[in-house]
């Protein structure tokens, strides 16, 4: 575990000092989100028969290489929700060159912001993948599932091109907590929730404990930021995203306006790996009313991005061609839509989310 993961391992006293174990591993994980995941775990996730704790975080934070100026910022625009509401959210605008690419059996509209990055083997990318109006999330969710491939296909930037935008991108924080119990069983993870047909004797052997270990409880905590500076962030298929060839004659205004639900990610490009995503369907509760067990946490606004992730598995004994040059496209995010923070040259998604609802924050 030390030699492979790079992890630490810590002996604690799970039966006669419960309290001490909790704050110790909030504590950790605050530190090293920077104070984003606040309180993974409560005194209850702790009992007498917890064996082990593994714990797991994450902390993003990056600066849009090309930042949005406050002052394009409209503090009033309208979103349109899923159900038919229009709320308010703040909209961040610039006028720049993307990554851009259409997919016309998904009907999206899919946009890459780059963060600025030091080292020129690693590129992480603020993804927004943005129904065309008319088009629910729900629609593209479920095309994305039915063909697994399909995804990955159109992240990849032989998919795209590079656009000048005309793009509005919300800005937002969001933060939610799972119990990830239910979900990993539905997904075939049955034994190792059963105190009866776990087997862990690749940890524990059954000298040292001879009742064994089963999984308890899996508790999964996120955050992320998006402002105008950058973020913060505690079966092949035959489908690809087709490249538009225009006359002048054909020459139009496009747009990526996300006023509506989308889908995020942050990403690492270049090797393709997703660290965070979610989706913005509609505009939650204010910000500040924490619910008891917060967990995805992001803020975006117009310099970057912040966000972070932690979880926590507990473990208890058992019981091309010329063309003029176009106008902008337009990508405005005034609509629910998926997001993703990707680092690109190694392809990695860190963070995923879908923003349906805009936040009101300071």
């Amino acid at each position: 575990v030390q030699g492979s993961f790079k992890a630490d391992i810590k002996l604690e006293d799970f039966v006669n000092n419960s309290a001490a174990v909790v704050q110790t591993i909030n504590t950790w994980v605050e530190d090293r989100t920077n104070n984003l995941i606040q309180n993974l775990l409560s005194q209850n996730d702790v009992t007498r028969d917890t064996r082990l704790i593994i714990i797991n975080c994450i902390y993003f934070k990056g600066t849009w290489r090309k930042q949005f100026e406050e002052r394009s910022t409209n503090e009033n625009a309208d979103f349109h929700e899923a159900s038919g509401n229009v709320s308010k959210v703040k909209l961040m605008f610039t006028k720049e060159k993307y990554l851009y690419g259409e997919n016309k059996d998904l009907r999206v509209q899919i946009a890459h912001l780059p963060y600025k990055s030091d080292n020129t083997h690693v590129q992480f990318v603020f993804t927004v993948i943005l129904p065309e109006k008319g088009v629910s999330l729900d629609s593209v969710e479920q095309k994305l599932s039915s063909k697994p491939q399909l995804l990955q296909q159109i992240l990849n930037d032989g998919y795209t091109r590079t656009e000048e935008l005309l793009l509005y991108l919300p800005k937002f924080k969001m933060e939610a907590s799972f119990e990830l119990s239910d979900v990993l069983k539905k997904l075939g993870m049955v034994n190792a929730f059963s105190d009866s047909a776990a087997d862990f004797t690749g940890i524990v052997s059954k000298k040292d404990d001879p009742a064994g270990l089963y999984v308890s409880k899996v508790i999964h905590k996120a955050f992320i930021d998006v402002n105008e500076k950058g973020s913060e962030a505690a079966a092949t298929t035959a489908i690809r995203l087709t490249k538009r060839r225009r006359l002048a004659s054909d020459i139009k205004l496009v747009e990526f306006k996300v006023d509506r639900p989308f889908i995020f990610m942050i990403r690492e490009s270049h090797n393709n790996i997703t660290f965070f995503s979610g989706k913005f369907l509609s505009v939650p509760l204010s910000y500040y009313k924490r619910a008891l067990r917060k967990i995805d946490v992001i803020f975006l606004d117009e310099l970057g991005s912040e966000a972070a992730a932690a979880t926590a598995v507990i473990m208890a004994t058992k019981s091309i061609s010329f063309r003029p040059k176009p106008s902008p496209i337009e990508f405005k995010a005034d609509r629910p839509f998926l997001f993703y923070i990707r680092e690109t040259r190694q392809n990695l998604t860190l963070f995923t989310g879908k923003f349906l609802t805009p936040t009101n924050f300071s």
